[in-house]
């Protein structure tokens, strides 16, 4: 019960958050221009190329881990655990596993996408390529580096030599390919508001095992025409996975296992999405 006050006061927090920045961009007023002198900037028809730096933050979900594959009656994951912090880090000693700590995920505050687009008026059609790594960083409590990288599938509640498995988080790694559709005529003092709205396929690398599938993303900012042929641009932007169900996790088995059935896979369940902000230019042929 606690769990769901906290994740409804965050999902609250966060909406109210996303209004703010939206009130701050396009005040009513900026609806109301008639007459935009900025209009003269805008070439009708033409394509342009774009290029940015992004800054991305995780927001991710719980991650559920449990072995799949299996049709053994009475066969199952029934806990998972973390490395206890010590000073040696070996998943074949079952004694460096114990309670578990969900991970946190460093951001990525450096990365480059690029893409091209047409501009027809206030609407634009836009490709757009870029790639978010996530690391993963210790949790509470952890000691090493690797300690929130190896997570434990026990088929117990107390884990002993022989009845686990491993499963390797390092990193998670989506790079994605958007197709944006954008508005752009809102007048902002000597800026143009622009949103947009697009549909992402994404290859994404979690737990040592890749995916495809395909995401939604939303963007709003303003454009500062510099001349007829440059924009500069800065917005914010919040990228979010369709898929939140992985299978075919690959697996680590540690030496000595001896229950039968032995793990094949596993599969996960974890809500992936990242937001965060973009400078670039664009610039029309």
């Amino acid at each position: 019960m606690g769990s769901m006050m906290r994740a409804t006061k965050k999902g609250s927090i966060s909406v109210r958050v996303w209004i703010f920045i939206a009130v701050l961009l396009f005040p009513p007023q900026a609806f109301s221009a008639s007459n935009c002198p900025l209009r003269k900037f805008r070439s009708q028809g033409r394509a342009y190329l774009i290029g940015a730096y992004k800054s991305s933050f995780p927001d991710f979900g719980n991650l559920k881990i449990s072995e799949g594959q299996l049709s053994t009656p009475g066969v199952a994951t029934v806990a998972q655990m973390s490395m206890n912090g010590s000073v040696i880090v070996d998943i074949h000693n079952h004694k460096a596993f114990g309670p578990y700590r969900p991970p946190f995920y460093n951001s990525d505050y450096l990365e480059f996408a690029g893409g091209v687009g047409y501009s027809a008026g206030p609407v634009r059609l836009e490709l757009e390529r870029f790639h978010s790594v996530f690391e993963t960083k210790g949790g509470v409590g952890s000691v090493n580096k690797d300690d929130a990288c190896n997570i434990a599938l026990v088929r117990a509640q107390t884990i002993m030599p022989g009845n686990y498995a491993v499963v390797e988080n390092r990193k998670i790694d989506v790079s994605s390919v958007a197709l944006n559709l954008c508005y752009e005529q809102i007048q902002i003092s000597a800026a143009l508001g622009y949103v947009c709205v697009g549909v992402s396929g994404n290859r994404l690398s979690l737990l040592n095992t890749g995916d495809v599938t395909h995401g939604y993303q939303g963007k709003m900012g303003v454009g500062i025409p510099m001349t007829r042929g440059v924009t500069l641009f800065i917005g914010t932007y919040y990228h979010m996975l369709h898929s939140s169900r992985f299978s075919s996790v690959a697996l680590v088995v540690p030496e000595r296992f001896d229950v039968v059935p032995k793990p094949v896979a596993a599969k996960a369940n974890m809500r992936i999405a990242h937001f965060g902000g973009e400078f670039g230019a664009r610039y029309m042929f």
